[in-house]
């Protein structure tokens, strides 16, 4: 999970993509996935880039264990289809 994370948000929980609006540490998309009230949620913007106030670092991080395991059977299948696209997502 180390370099698909990293790619991903730097492993920054309750980090925004301002592209797509995929959130936290694994940029769920939409971001409702983890965070049903996204929409009302506080966000703040720091080193130019926007967060979501107070995320649930350990929410993400699940979501996105069980994200890879339900879709693609483990980390290594979800790496390998990461890296064989352009531009990488999962």
């Amino acid at each position: 999970m180390r370099h698909l994370w990293e790619a991903e948000s730097n492993w920054e929980a309750g980090r925004i993509n301002l592209t797509s609006m995929a959130v936290g540490i694994p940029q769920a998309l939409p971001p409702e996935k983890i965070y049903p009230d996204f929409d009302t949620m506080e966000k703040e913007w720091r080193d130019g880039k926007l967060y979501l106030m107070n995320p649930d670092r350990d929410l993400e991080i699940k979501w996105g264990l069980r994200y890879i395991s339900e879709r693609y059977k483990g980390n290594c299948k979800a790496l390998k289809f990461f890296t064989s696209q352009s531009p990488h997502w999962y």
